[in-house]
């Protein structure tokens, strides 16, 4: 009687310590799934805010993929606040999309960011920046196209190299167009490197798909004097004869 007593007695301890390990495996399941949700919680916010970061911080350029996604990439208020103005007028997104893939800028209206180094002074009778139809500014003359980026560093080094090549060469005309939303650091970018040359702003990305232009900054267009493309050259200049060649020779 005895033994089988010292059996039931054992066999309630051996049941007392699978209880508690199955209570301590519950528990540790319990802990591990609220770290878990806890975790995830943390990452979605993370996310979410860098997100926001990302879109106002600007690209893409390509570099800011033209966004050149640098460019301009229609985000909303960063560049108010780097610039402390009101936003420039720019083109609606119905406009956007009927001049996109045309080969051409016709049709394509960005406002000025600055001319001979200094700000814009286009403005209509609200005293907005006009938007200047950029198939007027290519026809006429044969034309040099700069598409940059301010946080593009191959740009820093190949816009002084075009102006002094534009100065070098007075039949071509030669001017520029900032592709990213932040229009205040295109424009102090210009200043702090001392390029002085006329310079649209788009902060929309239209000029990149109008003219179905590789997604990198810097590119170079030329244009014949009828306004149509001569020839496309993605990536940056090193030296002055290297644009000479590609110009001359898309202009014979």
């Amino acid at each position: 009687m005895n033994e089988q007593g010292g059996r039931s007695h054992n066999g309630g301890h051996i049941g007392d310590r699978q209880a508690d390990v199955n209570r301590s495996a519950s528990l540790i399941t319990l802990l591990i799934a609220g770290i878990s949700i806890v975790g995830l919680v943390v990452f979605a916010i993370v996310n979410t805010t860098g997100g926001n970061d990302e879109a106002d911080g600007g690209g893409t350029g390509a570099g800011v993929s033209a966004g050149v996604d640098g460019a301009g990439n229609g985000g909303t208020g960063s560049d108010d606040e780097v610039d402390g103005a009101s936003a420039a007028p720019a083109m609606s997104k119905d406009e956007i999309a009927a001049v996109a893939g045309s080969g051409s800028l016709a049709g394509v209206r960005l406002p000025l960011l600055a001319e001979s180094g200094d700000s814009a002074d286009q403005s209509n009778e609200a005293g907005r920046t006009e938007l200047v139809d950029m198939g007027q500014v290519v026809e006429g003359k044969p034309t040099v196209l700069n598409v940059w980026a301010w946080n593009c560093a191959p740009c820093r080094q190949e816009l002084p190299l075009i102006e002094q090549w534009g100065k070098d060469n007075p039949d071509v005309q030669v001017v520029t167009v900032h592709a990213a939303r932040e229009a205040g650091r295109g424009q102090a970018f210009l200043q702090e490197i001392g390029v002085k040359l006329p310079t649209y702003s788009d902060t929309v990305d239209v000029v990149g798909p109008a003219l179905n232009l590789p997604r990198v900054v810097p590119i170079t267009v030329v244009f014949k004097a009828d306004g149509t493309v001569a020839t496309i050259h993605p990536g940056e200049f090193t030296d002055a004869q290297q644009i000479t060649d590609l110009v001359r020779g898309a202009l014979k």
